[in-house]
């Protein structure tokens, strides 16, 4: 775990004014001054956000994941989503983190075997919510690792996900999956 006074230190060091992180520290929302940032919601895996700026209409929802390892784990999270998801009205919002589990078996590179229930948990969880996958740009894989002695390479264990509401206000977002450096994960840039 990274000792929390480091995000002071890191927000100064790369120009942001704001920051907070959930309460596991393992999940960063850093900030500049002219975004006004309302913390939800703060768990374990999940920092839910209202988010306003000066040039928006109105404001948008954010959630940030850093999912558990295990399946039994991740049920707390996906209850929070869902949770989140009935309380919406028509505001957009953005879902985006690590899951630590892929959506469909095609999201693995390689044959090995896949917890299929943890695999149709989370995507009962995306469908519940009205969320869908945000096409990205840039490499296909978010994840690598070995596994069983050999290479294998992830599409989308790290992913944003938006409801309607986003996509029709932010019709222009576009992902990329940034190079990975120091990281077996790609960073994500909306």
């Amino acid at each position: 775990m990274v000792d929390p006074f480091q995000l002071d230190t890191f927000k100064n060091r790369f120009g942001f004014h704001l920051a907070v992180c959930n309460t596991s520290n393992k999940i960063w929302i850093l900030w500049k001054a002219d975004f006004a940032v309302n913390v939800l919601l703060n768990e374990d895996q999940l920092i839910h956000l209202a988010i306003t700026h000066a040039t928006w209409t109105g404001e948008v929802l954010c959630s940030f994941t850093y999912a558990n390892c295990s399946q039994v784990g991740r049920r707390h999270l996906w209850s929070s989503l869902l949770s989140l998801s009935g309380t919406l009205t028509s505001k957009p919002w953005l879902v985006g983190g690590d899951f630590n589990i892929i959506a469909d078996i095609e999201e693995y590179s390689v044959y090995a075997p896949q917890n299929l229930a943890a695999i149709n948990e989370f995507a009962e969880c995306v469908s519940g919510c009205g969320l869908k996958t945000m096409s990205a740009l840039g490499s296909r894989y978010t994840w690598t690792g070995i596994r069983q002695g050999r290479r294998v390479w992830k599409l989308r264990s790290d992913r944003v996900l938006m409801n309607v509401a986003w996509q029709q206000q932010f019709s222009s977002s576009v992902l990329q999956h940034l190079n990975r450096t120091g990281s077996d994960h790609s960073p994500l840039l909306v």
